[in-house]
Order: structure tokens, then sequence, then C-alpha cells
């Protein structure tokens, strides 16, 4: 994602994609623990932001910053309050830009042809020694 003025905004909708996607497994976090990957997640991209995102991961009830009346971490109004913190930062220089990492090459239709034909050779290799009648 790289460092910039929308870096909170665009991770804040990888995380409820991601946890959008752990639905479907029978696996998705409640509102407190994606907002705590989030703090997580600026503590590590960020010295400057760090401090401050421990303290919040480590406030009790009744003391955050940002969190609904039932004291439960409030995701989309966090995810509005550190933007601006952090789209401010990278305004001021706080924060220094970076592009965003690439992971790898660009997987093309031949590396996918590949790989799909290496899978289907080891398969086919695993099903040979395999005994279909049993004994």
């Amino acid at each position: 994602m790289g460092i910039n003025e929308e870096s909170i905004n665009k991770f804040s909708k990888l995380l409820m994609r991601v946890n959008g996607d752990s639905l479907q497994m029978g696996k998705r976090h409640s509102a407190n623990v994606v907002t705590e990957k989030l703090f997580e997640s600026k503590a590590n991209a960020s010295r400057h932001f760090s401090e401050l995102a421990m303290k919040e991961i480590d406030a009790p009830v009744g003391q955050r910053e940002v969190q609904d009346g039932a004291g439960n971490r409030d995701f989309v109004a966090c995810v509005g309050y550190y933007n601006r913190q952090w789209a401010h930062a990278v305004k001021k220089k706080i924060l220094t830009t970076t592009p965003p990492l690439r992971r790898g090459p660009e997987p093309t239709v031949n590396m996918v042809t590949e790989e799909l034909s290496r899978a289907f050779e080891t398969q086919a290799s695993l099903d040979h020694g395999w005994k279909t009648t049993p004994e």
C-alpha cells in the first residue's frame, strides 16, 4: 500500500474485505479485533504513531479515544479519527511517502500455466503410486 495520505483508508478497506471473506469460512472477527489489527499495523508502520496506537490497544473500556456507547471500539469512527491524523502527518512531512512495494514478479499467463502443469504432474505422479483397490 505504501505510505500516503490515504493509507489508513486503504488499509481499513482491505481489513474489512479480508474480514468479510472470513465470514464465508465462519471466522469473522468482531469490530474490536479488527480495530486492534488496524492499531497494530499502524504501530508497525510508523514509529511516530506507535506509542499512540499501543496506548489505544491497552486502554480499558471507558478510556479509549473512540468507542461506542457499550464501550466497544467503533471501527468506522477510529478510521476517520486516525485517518485525519495520518494524513496531517504526511502533509507535514512527519511521515515520508513511499510507493507500494511489489511482492515478487507480476504473474503472467505463462507462469500460471507452468504452475498448474507442475501441480497436475505432481498430482499425476502421486496418483500413480496409490492403489485404488483395497487389499
